[in-house]
């Protein structure tokens, strides 16, 4: 382990093994039932935190270093992220009994630890680790916010719901949580079946901080019609599945399309 340790401390060596780690990740994203396709902006903060990933060990410009230290604060808590929404206890077994899952998951907790010690335990500079520490604390403070938008958007769904959500509030988080279970994938399944293929953080650890309630108690169809009716000008299914398996397990011929 040390001489691996020792052939990776090498920064270009280290930039390709995390290109590496990235690259096999997003695949396993596709190949397995993982966290689906993300949704705009999440795609571009992937793009942004995996380029600071693969990019920190080689970049030595002091400006160019403090922007990256910032960033992967970010990356820390993307990283996290997918961490805990994948660490259900049924997963973490399933990791144990087969080799497949514990792939992502090793990568993911040496992501994790790189982004530590270079941070945390041996920064370059103080003012490296304070970018990473303000990275970090600006991604804590936006979960409050996705909480609370998720219960304002709950309670305006539960209010609206005795006249058939006729004068429901269109909001972000009220089209999000409209969506979810057929649009916007929202927690980790190991069962069979297909997922829905969008996938929003923002929505999800809103969901994560209302102990995971479901405001809508209505069937998929109905849920389906009702998102149909309200935002009529949005799309509902997608060219797109959420991986490989969603996409033989029946999401572009289940008859949910049909019988709504």
């Amino acid at each position: 382990m040390k001489k691996i340790i020792q052939f990776f401390s090498v920064p270009k060596r280290l930039a390709i093994l995390n290109a590496v780690m990235l690259v096999v990740l997003s695949v396993f994203n596709f190949l397995i039932q993982g966290l689906g396709v993300p949704v705009p902006y999440a795609i571009a903060l992937l793009v942004v935190c995996f380029c600071a990933i693969i990019l920190y060990p080689i970049i030595d410009h002091p400006v160019g270093s403090a922007i990256i230290s910032f960033v992967n604060g970010i990356s820390l808590m993307l990283v996290l992220y997918c961490v805990c929404f994948m660490g259900g206890l049924f997963a973490l077994l399933l990791c144990i009994i087969t080799i497949l899952p514990i792939i992502p998951v090793f990568f993911l907790i040496v992501l994790i630890y790189q982004l530590i010690h270079r941070y945390i335990v041996k920064p370059t500079s103080s003012i490296n680790r304070w970018l990473f520490v303000l990275g970090v604390a600006l991604c804590l403070a936006v979960m409050p916010i996705a909480g609370h938008e998720y219960h304002k958007a709950s309670t305006t769904l539960r209010q609206s719901a005795s006249n058939g959500y006729s004068d429901v509030e269109k909001t972000y988080m009220v089209e999000r949580i409209m969506g979810m279970h057929f649009i916007y994938h929202t927690q980790e399944c190991l069962f069979d079946g297909w997922r829905p293929p969008k996938h929003d953080p923002f929505l999800t650890i809103g969901r994560w901080l209302n102990k995971g309630i479901d405001p809508i108690d209505l069937s998929l169809e109905e849920r389906l019609h009702l998102y149909r009716t309200t935002f009529p000008d949005r799309p509902y299914k997608f060219k797109h599945a959420a991986s490989l398996p969603s996409a033989k397990n029946g999401y572009f011929r289940d008859e949910l399309w049909t019988r709504e």
